[in-house]
């Protein structure tokens, strides 16, 4: 269902064409993310549907576009795996297929076999700098493995504040880094919001506590000026503005965006929303000319990561992921390194190896027959 208003502001609900009316922009849109080289999130299209104007923001809307979306990849309208979605990522450490003793051996002779064209490398070998992203949210993983897939470079969800254990693993894993003398930058993404934007000092306390010093740790997105920018979609649904209101950090967050209202009485503390009275805050600041400006929790907003994959920004997001990442990337050391590790001399090697194993082969097998006819 898509909704529209009447002469009091109310929403109707009215019969729609999801296939004939949507459909054609979404099958777009996926052109477009695939020539970008970006997977995107669900959220991500829904986002994309609205910024162009077609699509009304609501909840129910959003719902329904799910729905529809769900059909349209069972029936083969879309790729099955178009969406990124990491949330529902199984687990496997192990391997289950059966082999036969005969099959393993020869896997592993095809292996040698091949291994010139598989030796490689690792990318980030003997560079200076080590570098990762980190997310807070789980389920643009996909989109930014998308992004980075050929960099090598590790994504990491935190979500949000993470828990004890997630956070020591992440934090272990760049101290070993570290350990290598390399300098560790982290490029994080996530929501401009009261609690995204303080974060950024959350990570940086949990890196003092956890014994981890000199780290490069930057918001690459969302910020400030990318709103303004790129006049990214806010106005958050009437769930998530109601968290907004009582979030701890509400208020340094309205003072910097300048969510407030003004009243002429330092002791009004008090807004209407939704005919209920509401706790502004105390006055922050006298304004010229008399009266107080106080700051208005009905204008709070939150701007959510997946605003970046709408169509006026995600070539920028993908292009600014990629410019950070090169940046720490000294294409000289690569040079250097393949110089020392050249694939053709791999071969050479193989064929030197392998002549050494053939050589114990044949003794295990004189060894053997010995056994078998009692031979000293």
């Amino acid at each position: 269902m898509s909704t529209s208003s009447n002469n009091n502001g109310e929403e109707k609900k009215k019969n729609v064409n999801w296939d004939k009316q949507y459909l054609p922009t979404v099958k777009e849109q996926l052109v477009d993310f695939r020539r970008q080289r970006i997977k995107p999130t669900f959220r991500g299209m829904y986002y994309t549907l609205v910024d162009l104007g077609i699509l009304p923001k609501t909840e129910s809307n959003y719902r329904a576009l799910n729905k529809a979306s769900v059909r349209w990849r069972e029936s083969g309208l879309i790729p099955i795996d178009s969406f990124a979605d990491h949330t529902r990522a199984i687990v496997k450490n192990f391997d289950d297929e059966y082999k036969t003793p005969k099959e393993f051996i020869s896997a592993g002779i095809d292996y040698l076999e091949d291994s010139e064209r598989l030796y490689n490398v690792p990318l980030w070998y003997k560079q200076p700098h080590y570098v990762e992203i980190w997310l807070e949210k789980d389920a643009a993983v996909g989109t930014f493995e998308s992004i980075v897939k050929d960099l090598d470079v590790i994504v990491a969800p935190n979500r949000g504040h993470g828990s004890v254990s997630f956070v020591n693993e992440n934090i272990e894993r760049l101290k070993r880094e570290q350990r290598k003398r390399k300098k560790i930058h982290i490029l994080y993404f996530g929501d401009e919001d009261p609690s995204g934007e303080e974060m950024d000092k959350v990570y940086k306390r949990k890196f003092a506590e956890y014994g981890l010093f000199n780290v490069d740790f930057k918001r690459i997105a969302v910020t400030k000026d990318q709103k303004e920018r790129f006049d990214l979609q806010t106005d958050p649904d009437p769930e998530t503005l109601e968290k907004l209101q009582k979030d701890p950090n509400r208020f340094k967050f309205m003072e910097k965006y300048g969510l407030v209202k003004c009243s002429e009485d330092p002791n009004d503390e008090f807004i209407t929303i939704e005919g209920k009275p509401y706790v502004s805050s105390r006055v922050f600041k006298k304004a010229e000319g008399g009266g107080y400006i106080k700051h208005d929790p009905t204008k709070l907003f939150a701007v959510q990561l997946e605003a970046m994959q709408t169509p006026k920004v995600r070539a920028y997001l993908r292009a600014l992921v990629r410019y950070y990442i090169g940046k720490w990337f000294d294409k000289d050391v690569r040079e250097q390194v393949l110089k020392e590790h050249p694939p053709n001399k791999i071969r050479g090697l193989v064929l030197v190896e392998t002549g050494k194993l053939l050589g114990r082969l044949q003794l295990m097998v004189a060894d053997d027959v010995r056994g078998e006819t009692g031979d000293e």
